[in-house]
């Protein structure tokens, strides 16, 4: 694997910023393009099988697959797309601010996996700055009122999600602790296709109830510019998502646990957050300027 040769705390780097461009087109998407659930899974399938071409590029091409790797990678593909669906539901029965601060719950088993399941170390400094970084995820979190009452719907589907959450981030670690650990690029390969397969699948349910084909068009843009704007949005997305997967996946089993995620989760949330006050001018309220403190501190005590 060609990050072999590369610093970590480069690596740290690219896969946070990766993630970032990842959130960031999508969220263009869904302002600008399209808000409807069958353009998602439209756009989530052309973006797997780009994204699935792209890894195998940044592997070398390589093809070395065992059943082992291939199970691991169909399991880790379901997982993703349930997670896409149980986050969906989620939000519609509730808000995304709440449903955030469940998920982030899942921080607490993937970090400590090393330790319980592992055999890694984690000093008390560590499990200080994993504590840290969970108060960070809900104090940076928007205080938006809730739209809906709390319901058993929505809290049945967020404990879902945040249970779906950890279980992909110790399938990653599993499969790097693992004798296999060197068939990055085809796990990560049949994963997209897997997802890319899942979210045909539901594109295709949600056209034939809408009876709609083709992509919305939100801001009326001429058919030239539509077509450019989806082509650089999905190619952005594509690339950061292959550099963010193939990167995440080998510090998996490189980091002990106890730094990766944390570290992984945390500053892409601050990447997030910052940059919604430098590029879109959004204030921020005390709470989440504290919500940010936390966040640095747990990365500086996860790095000692």
């Amino acid at each position: 694997m060609i990050f072999q040769t590369v610093p970590v705390p480069l690596l740290f780097a690219i896969t946070v910023i990766s993630h970032f461009l990842v959130c960031f087109s999508r969220a263009y998407f869904s302002k600008r393009i399209s808000d409807s659930t069958g353009d998602y899974h439209l756009f989530a399938f052309i973006l797997s099988l780009i994204c699935a071409l792209m890894i195998f590029i940044i592997g070398g091409f390589s093809i070395e697959v065992s059943c082992f790797t291939l199970m691991c990678a169909v399991i880790f593909g379901i997982l993703t797309m349930l997670h896409m669906i149980l986050f969906s539901v989620a939000v519609n029965f509730g808000t995304l601010s709440y449903t955030t601060i469940i998920n982030s719950s899942s921080i607490m088993m993937t970090s400590l996996s090393g330790f319980l399941f592992w055999g890694e170390d984690i000093t008390a400094i560590q499990i200080a700055g994993i504590i840290l970084m969970l108060v960070c995820y809900i104090l940076s979190t928007k205080t938006e009122e809730l739209k809906n009452e709390v319901t058993l719907k929505w809290l049945l589907a967020s404990v879902a999600l945040a249970i779906v959450t950890a279980v992909i981030g110790l399938c990653q670690k599993f499969h790097q602790e693992s004798e296999y650990s060197n068939q990055i690029t085809m796990f990560l390969v049949i994963t997209f296709i897997t997802s890319a397969i899942f979210s045909f699948m539901l594109y295709l349910i949600e056209a034939k109830k809408q009876k709609k084909y083709k992509l919305d068009n939100k801001e009326k843009l001429s058919r030239k510019k539509f077509i450019l704007t989806v082509t650089v949005i999905i190619l952005v997305n594509a690339v950061a998502l292959a550099f963010n997967n193939v990167i995440n996946l080998y510090l998996s089993g490189e980091v002990n646990s106890a730094i990766f995620f944390p570290i992984v989760n945390g500053a892409g949330i601050l990447l997030n957050v910052m940059s919604s006050v430098v590029i879109f001018k959004e204030y921020l309220s005390v709470r989440q300027w504290i919500g940010v403190a936390s966040g640095v501190s747990a990365v500086i005590l996860l790095c000692i």
